[in-house]
C-alpha cells in the first residue's frame, strides 16, 4: 500500500451538512480519510495510490465542473505521454473533448475514474460524502 495525501483549494467553506456527508464516505476509491483547513479553505485527501492514481481520485471529484473535469483529463494526457502510452493517450484525446462537450450538460458517468482502462460511459459507485460534495458544488 502506498498512501499519497492530495489537497484541493474549495471555492467556497464547506456547510455543516457538507461535512457531515463527508465524513460518512466510504473506502470505494481508496480514499482512506479526510482533513479540512478552514484557515486556508482546503481540503485533503489520503488514498492508496497502489489503487489509482492522483488524477483518477482527481476525475471523480472535478467531474462537476467543465474546467476542472478538462484538467484532469489534460493532466492524464500528459502522464500517458510521459510513460509512452498510446492507447492511454488516445483514450484521454477522446475523453478532453467529451469533458469539454458533455459535462456542462451533465453528461458524464458519475464515478467514473477517467482512466482509459474503464469504459468512458460506465458509472461507478460515489461514496454519499463525495455525492453530497459534488452535488453542491453543481448546485452554487
Amino acid at each position: 500500500m502506498t498512501l499519497v495525501e492530495i489537497t484541493y483549494e474549495l471555492q467556497s467553506p464547506l456547510t455543516e451538512e457538507q461535512l457531515r456527508h463527508l465524513g460518512q464516505f466510504a473506502n470505494t476509491y481508496g480514499l482512506r480519510s479526510f482533513r479540512v483547513d478552514e484557515s486556508k479553505n482546503q481540503l485533503s485527501f489520503e488514498y492508496d495510490a497502489s489503487r489509482l492514481r492522483e488524477t483518477q481520485v482527481a476525475h471523480v471529484l472535478g467531474q462537476a465542473s467543465t474546467r476542472e473535469h478538462v484538467r484532469v483529463h489534460w493532466q492524464m494526457l500528459r502522464w500517458a505521454a510521459r510513460q509512452r502510452q498510446p492507447q492511454e493517450l488516445a483514450a484521454q484525446v477522446l475523453r478532453i473533448i467529451g469533458a469539454a462537450v458533455l459535462t456542462a450538460a451533465g453528461l458524464v458517468p458519475e464515478g467514473n475514474t477517467g482512466g482509459g482502462n474503464v469504459s468512458a460511459f460506465r458509472r461507478l459507485p460515489v461514496p454519499p460524502g463525495l455525492a453530497a460534495i459534488i452535488a453542491s458544488v453543481r448546485s452554487g
